[in-house]
């Protein structure tokens, strides 16, 4: 076989590919149900991809605004403890005209 006759003959084979010529084929027929097959696995293997992409980059997201509130309450929580404390009361207080008492309270009993 030379190589002119070679050369015609990828031609016309390229030529019966493209236009699809191939589809009657019954070697394509046959295996078609296995290549949907693998089409769709492939599908879901992208899209399952992309999801766990979205998941990751939403955990990201979470994870900062879980920074970001959790450093918001542990300010809160020190601001709070040192405004209970007994000399910033005080301090408070004394703006305000109000003097802690020098003797206790004395306790009331309601007997009935």
């Amino acid at each position: 076989m030379g190589l002119k006759q070679r050369i015609k003959q990828s031609s016309r084979a390229v030529k019966e590919i493209l236009r699809g010529g191939f589809w009657g084929h019954p070697l394509v027929l046959r295996n078609l149900p296995f290549a949907g097959y693998l089409v769709l696995l492939s599908l879901l293997a992208i899209y399952g991809a992309h999801h766990a992409e979205d998941n990751v980059t939403h955990i990201d997201e979470l994870k900062v605004t879980y920074d970001e509130l959790e450093s918001e309450y542990l300010e809160s929580l020190s601001s709070l403890m040192t405004m209970g404390t007994e000399s910033s009361v005080k301090r408070r207080t004394k703006s305000l005209g109000l003097i802690a008492a020098d003797k206790a309270p004395i306790q009331i009993i309601n007997h009935e």
